[in-house]
């Protein structure tokens, strides 16, 4: 991946790797696909989408484990009363 200076552009390959892995994706591959070479700057990056995946998505939880990084899916509430 060629280094980028825009969060836009970062937030998008961040998310399209989250979304195309199938699997929990490590730091490392994530600071990798973000282009932006930093652990610092690739964690505020995921930072801001989870909380807006927490804000979007019902059935999806993007969470940061130890050393990686998973997209959870979350069964919807039951309807049952």
């Amino acid at each position: 991946m060629t280094k980028t200076q825009n969060d836009d552009e970062a937030i998008a390959r961040l998310e399209a790797a989250l979304y195309s892995a199938g699997r929990p994706l490590s730091i490392e591959e994530l600071i990798k696909a973000s282009g932006t070479e930093s652990r610092p700057k690739t964690i505020s990056l995921l930072d801001s989408i989870i909380k807006k995946a927490k804000n979007a998505f019902r059935s999806i939880e993007i969470v940061i484990l130890p050393d990686e990084v998973a997209p959870i899916p979350v069964a919807p509430p039951s309807d049952i009363a």
